[in-house]
């Protein structure tokens, strides 16, 4: 467990190199063409959508309103590793939310392309209802011919410097440099075999996803996980500390965190951490 341990924690810092220099489920069959699933506890909302990476069918979400609901800190995207089939990046993507205020928003979840990839893009609509202490009250998802006009997609629309105001903005704007990004990280084959590496941006959060390859049993996560928490929240999260400002400075951004999540083979999270 020890190897394992600092096999992860070199791989943390290769990834803080590498966002410098770019500055300058596995049991029964999954119908994840149709996968649409929404579900919530207390203060957090779940959508859960089919992905189909393989053709260009990924899910971007957005909250109409994000001061009745917006992207949750302790949850992430990712995509799951048991979808992948025939070749195909087949998998789940979850996005996770926050109850913040009372009201009813909603959150729209679109494609580019259809499943298939020869197509229109997708809709999906959630409807949200909080109350005041930020609990979710409901919440129901509904399909949509078209996707209807926001005021955030008015906004785009006038001009991609604003949408670049934001860490996920350039990631949008940037498909290719940020494809580089993530070969960087997965280039090293001795980590590789261990784990695989997710970038994503959330706001101005940059999200480290680490999925290990092998599923380890519950013994074993409890052997590794005081030292990978240690590891986390000390010297890696120090290191990290020192980036935000020039990755604030590379992007023309204010107010980034970085978020690293650890999660098993079978895509059950191990433990997170913002940085900021």
């Amino acid at each position: 467990m020890k190897k394992i341990l600092f096999a992860v924690l070199i791989l943390m810092l290769c990834t803080s190199a590498v966002l410098m220099t770019a500055c300058g489920g596995g049991g029964g069959k999954t119908d994840y063409e149709n996968l649409r699933e929404v579900s919530w506890d207390g203060t957090e909302l779940t959508i859960k959508l089919g992905e189909n990476k393989s053709t260009g069918c990924e899910w971007t979400t957005k909250p109409e309103d994000d001061s009745v609901i917006d992207y949750s800190t302790n949850r992430v995207f990712h995509m799951a590793g048991d979808g992948l089939s025939k070749g195909e990046a087949i998998g789940t993507l979850e996005a996770g939310f926050k109850g913040k205020g009372a009201g009813t928003s909603r959150i729209i979840c679109t494609t580019p392309v259809s499943w298939d990839g020869k197509g229109p893009g997708l809709t999906y609509i959630v409807t949200v209802t909080v109350n005041e202490d930020g609990t979710i009250e409901s919440a129901e998802g509904e399909e949509s011919d078209t996707p209807p006009e926001t005021e955030a997609e008015e906004t785009e629309a006038e001009g991609s410097e604003e949408a670049e105001a934001t860490l996920e903005g350039y990631f949008k704007e940037h498909p290719d440099e940020v494809e580089d990004m993530k070969e960087n990280i997965n280039s090293d084959e001795s980590l590789n075999k261990m784990v695989d590496v997710d970038l994503k941006a959330e706001g101005n959060t940059l999200c480290y996803i680490y999925t290990f390859k092998e599923t380890y049993s519950e013994d074993q996560i409890a052997q590794l996980k005081p030292d990978l928490k240690e590891s986390m929240e000390g010297e890696v999260a120090d290191d990290m500390k020192t980036r935000i400002p020039d990755i604030e400075k590379g992007f023309g951004v204010t107010g980034v965190k970085i978020y690293m999540e650890y999660r098993n083979g079978d895509g059950k999270k191990i433990l997170g951490t913002t940085i900021e």
